[in-house]
């Protein structure tokens, strides 16, 4: 379930900049309850949850700030038709869920992108800040 919200989020961060940039989301602090003694699983788990949403959040901002040739689906789907073969989209492996979301889109969209399987999708964040691939699902 991280990995689908972080590609999920990862894909709307890239196809939707203008529109993520505008919010001022969160504007204070989030805060997690949990309604269990401190010390049990949940709230190992809730504090673990806390980290990576942190961490997303991260991510999200630094893509918000990037330079993005696209702002919209049909914006990219123009850009890839207009540029076959030179883009190269990150999964988090072959046979997941964000691989196949890939295909789908190649397939329903009628572009050429080139899949690049990574052992999980935050291995491939590195790869898809410095322009080595140009989106991740």
């Amino acid at each position: 379930m991280h990995r689908f919200a972080l590609a999920a989020v990862f894909c709307a961060a890239v196809l939707a900049p203008s529109a993520l940039g505008a919010q001022t989301y969160p504007s204070k602090p989030l805060h997690l309850i949990l309604p269990y003694v401190p010390g049990g699983i949940i709230d190992t788990a809730g504090r673990n949850l806390a980290l990576r949403l942190s961490e997303a959040y991260r991510w999200c901002r630094r893509i918000l700030r990037a330079p993005l040739p696209v702002k919209t689906l049909a914006e990219f789907i123009a850009y890839a038709k207009a540029n076959p073969g030179k883009l190269n989209f990150a999964s988090a492996g072959v046979g997941t869920a964000p691989h196949l979301a890939g295909e789908m889109i190649k397939l329903a969209a009628g572009i050429e992108m080139t899949h690049v399987p990574y052992r999980g999708i935050g291995a491939a964040y590195p790869d898809v800040m410095s322009g080595k691939v140009q989106l991740a699902f």
